[in-house]
């Protein structure tokens, strides 16, 4: 019932313009159970422009909304257990060299971590032969998680400690595409 006049509106408006139509909507079956439909569809119109027919195509999409709100429950509670263990999840594209911040980036670094340079410019040059590990390419081929601790300076001149793990993502023929970890400050 909640979707009767939204939909109704969204035929009108299609019957009145001629252009397309797509659409979600609920309907109640006789044993109760509700379901999700998903529409789209046209106006036909004859030679003077009146509108003769509309066509469309009508999928149940129930088990689609029912996993959506599912994945969107997991990545609440996937954001909530990161913030509350203070964990700042982070990734590279190692084709493209594309770094993906984490949200707890700023709090740890001081700035958004968003290319190599930057991260280097914030780690203590001596700590870099641990850091380095995580560039190996046995090590990303392994797809084994690993597990470093290093030092960066933060723009007071002050040293931070960043216990870090990551691991690997291979392609299917085996080659590296992406390291993907977790950081937190120790």
């Amino acid at each position: 019932a909640d979707d009767i006049g939204r939909v109704r509106g969204v035929f009108e408006h299609t019957v009145r313009t001629g252009l397309p139509y797509q659409t979600e909507f609920r309907i109640c079956r006789p044993d109760g159970k509700v379901r999700w439909l998903y529409s789209v569809g046209k106006a036909w119109r004859d030679h003077t422009g009146q509108v003769k027919r509309l066509t469309s195509i009508i999928m149940d999409m129930t088990e689609r909304r029912a996993t959506e709100e599912r994945l969107a429950q997991l990545i609440r509670q996937h954001e909530i257990a990161l913030a509350a263990a203070e964990l700042n999840p982070w990734s590279v594209d190692l084709r493209t060299e594309q770094h993906r911040t984490g949200p707890r980036d700023i709090q740890l670094y001081g700035e958004w971590i968003d290319s190599l340079h930057r991260f280097r410019a914030r780690v203590l040059s001596e700590d870099w032969p641990q850091v380095d590990r995580l560039r190996d390419p046995a090590f990303l081929r392994s797809e084994q998680p690993l597990a470093i601790d290093f030092r960066i300076r933060l723009d007071d001149d002050s040293t931070r400690w960043i216990s870090c793990v990551g691991r690997g993502v291979c392609d299917a023929n085996g080659e590296p595409v992406e390291l993907v970890g977790i950081s937190r400050d120790v």
